[in-house]
């Protein structure tokens, strides 16, 4: 495959991308993996670390002659001023960023950026490496029942957030999406893996709290003497 015509894109939770770039009809393969980070052969769960610095990407193989629209796309479809973060995902792995072969794709890339707001974060930078991501991964809304055809402007859901084809986020109400019962099965596993620590450091901390409280002395209401009448 020439790498002329295949570029690497991340603008925080991959499922998006993956999704959103399969419907265009400028694209002819999307995957999703890791990239520009130090350690070989990660794993989504060392990525979810921040440790290995990479970030989750899509690995886009575009038609000739659309890299510029494909671009306007993925810059319309996130926030490029957010550094290391997008919405209530947060990490170096959810980064704005774009990995390029070629100087050609640098010359797209540098024109599209000029037509953006102040304040843009996105990291460009020569590819280094990519890693094809896990298999549970790819075409993962795809797999819960979301439309992945070509031309689809249906609503694309991701715990709970609605991302459409030339739209920021917003919130989406859960009952008009028609997905599957394991689509949402898996959605909410992987909402409660995210939150679960977080309930167990609260739920110990009120413990340490409350034993702490009780350990501490209690004041005895002085006695107050008594006088008799002679």
């Amino acid at each position: 495959m020439d790498q002329n015509n295949q570029i690497i894109l991340g603008g925080g939770c991959f499922w998006k991308f993956e999704i959103l770039m399969q419907r265009l009809h400028q694209v002819e393969h999307v995957e999703v993996g890791y990239s520009g980070g130090n350690l070989d052969y990660p794993c989504y769960r060392l990525i979810c670390t921040g440790a290995t610095n990479h970030a989750e990407v899509i690995k886009v193989t575009y038609k000739a002659g659309t890299l510029e629209e494909i671009l306007q796309i993925f810059f319309e479809n996130h926030d490029p001023t957010q550094l290391n973060r997008q919405g209530f995902d947060i990490g170096t792995q959810y980064r704005s960023c774009i990995y390029y072969y070629s100087e050609d794709q640098l010359e797209i890339i540098n024109k599209v950026m000029k037509t953006l707001e102040e304040g843009v974060v996105t990291e460009v930078a020569p590819f280094k490496n990519y890693w094809r991501a896990e298999e549970m991964h790819q075409k993962y809304l795809e797999k819960a029942g979301q439309s992945a055809d070509k031309g689809s402007e249906d609503i694309i859901l991701l715990l709970g957030i609605n991302y459409s084809m030339r739209s920021q986020s917003n919130l989406v109400d859960l009952q008009n999406f028609e997905g599957s019962d394991e689509g949402f099965r898996e959605a909410a596993d992987y909402t409660m893996g995210l939150i679960a620590p977080y309930l167990i450091y609260l739920v110990i901390g009120f413990i340490l709290i409350y034993g702490f409280l009780h350990m501490l002395p209690t004041r005895q209401p002085k006695k107050t003497k008594k006088y008799q009448k002679r």
